[in-house]
C-alpha cells in the first residue's frame, strides 16, 4: 500500500532497550502492509543500545545527523558520521552508542513491527 508519513505528526516513543532514547516508528507492515519496518531514532549523546541480536531481521542503520559508534560482530567497532550506513545481517551481534546528539534511520526487513 502506497503510504505518505508525516513524521513531524508522530510522537515519541521510548525504546524498548534503553528508556533514554526515543524513536518514531514511521512505517510498519502492521499500519502499511510493507515488508520492512523504517523507524526514527533520537539517540543522545553518551546513550546507546546493549549488545543484542535480530533474529529473523537484517538491520540497516543509516546515520542523519551526528556521530555514533556501532559495533558488529565479526566487523568491529565502526564510527558512523553523518550520511554513513552499516547494515547488519539478521542473527549478528551488534550495539551502538551516541558520541552526539544523532538521529538515525533504522531500517528492518523483513519487518520487527
Amino acid at each position: 500500500m502506497a503510504a505518505v508519513v508525516r513524521g513531524g505528526e508522530l510522537e515519541w516513543v521510548p525504546h524498548r532497550l534503553n528508556q533514554k532514547i526515543l524513536t518514531k516508528p514511521l512505517l510498519t507492515k502492521e499500519k502499511h502492509e510493507v515488508e520492512a519496518t523504517v523507524i526514527y531514532v533520537y539517540v543522545p549523546a553518551g546513550e546507546g543500545v546493549p549488545e543484542h541480536v535480530h533474529d529473523e531481521q537484517d538491520d540497516i542503520i543509516y546515520l542523519v545527523s551526528g556521530e555514533i559508534v556501532v559495533w558488529v560482530d565479526g566487523l568491529g567497532e565502526v564510527r558512523l558520521s553523518e550520511g554513513d550506513l552499516v547494515g547488519v545481517p539478521k542473527g549478528t551481534k551488534h550495539w551502538a552508542r551516541a558520541e552526539k546528539d544523532s538521529y538515525v534511520l533504522d531500517v528492518f526487513v523483513p519487518p520487527l513491527l
